[in-house]
């Protein structure tokens, strides 16, 4: 009993110290992009409209939570909407780890595709780095056993001019496909220019496609906000993945 009532306490100790502080807005982010891709005698454009949402719950817990649309030349806007959730830790000022949950709804929610699994960011002064790892599941075939994994890092250069920050980023996303090994891969470099209000302008040069099949060239543009300290994590949902493909 003397045991079990120390290691009650311990549990509740920590508990405590984690969620000290309580509640606190910690910042946003509103982003609308637009993907044009263009090869091999085809082309098209995705366009996306997000926004997150980021709070901490004392000193070392944390959560974000992401809502948008997305929709293609020519089809009906707000079709298609995605939603995530966050959930991490804040090990020190400079790591944070956790898990992430999103999906993709369409036709009013008949027909859906759910992302989740596990995400780290490191951060250095200059340099951050964001990382992960997960599984996708569909309405059609929950198959478990496809896989998506994503890296992102990016450098803040610092002020510039008038501009409060312009940073450089690359990025890779891999998605495996159960049964076969032809992954879908898609990987750019970009620049972005905030400035001091809180708004940025981004521009991503890369290639989406399949790697036993085409690769398409593709540009992307981003105008967006950030608020207070902004988000950590970019979204994992399949447009974010796939980057408009």
């Amino acid at each position: 009993m003397k045991k079990y009532f120390l290691s009650s306490t311990a549990a509740m100790l920590l508990a405590t110290n984690a969620f000290a502080g309580g509640f606190s807005f910690e910042g946003a982010n509103v982003e609308a992009t637009s993907y044009f891709y263009n090869g091999n005698g085809n082309e098209w454009q995705n366009y996306q409209i997000e926004g997150s949402v980021h709070v901490n719950f004392g000193n070392y817990v944390g959560a974000q939570v992401d809502l948008g649309t997305a929709w293609y030349d020519g089809d009906e806007a707000f079709d298609h909407m995605t939603y995530g959730l966050h959930l991490f830790y804040n090990v020190n000022d400079a790591v944070k780890v956790g898990a992430f949950a999103g999906r993709l709804a369409w036709d009013g929610g008949t027909g859906w595709e759910d992302y989740y699994g596990a995400e780290g960011r490191y951060d250095n002064g200059p340099i951050s780095v964001q990382a992960f790892a997960g599984i996708v599941a569909y309405y059609s075939n929950p198959n478990r056993d496809n896989k998506v994994y994503g890296i992102l890092a990016e450098y803040n250069i610092g002020a510039v001019g008038s501009l409060a920050d312009v940073s450089l980023s690359a990025r890779t996303n891999v998605f495996d496909f159960a049964g076969t090994t032809n992954d879908f891969v898609s990987y750019a470099l970009g620049s972005a220019l905030h400035f001091e209000n809180g708004a940025y302008v981004e521009l991503e040069v890369g290639q989406t496609g399949f790697l036993e099949g085409i690769m398409y060239p593709r540009i992307s543009v981003a105008f967006g906000w950030d608020f207070g300290n902004s988000t950590p994590f970019e979204r994992r949902d399949y447009y974010q993945v796939w980057q408009g493909y």
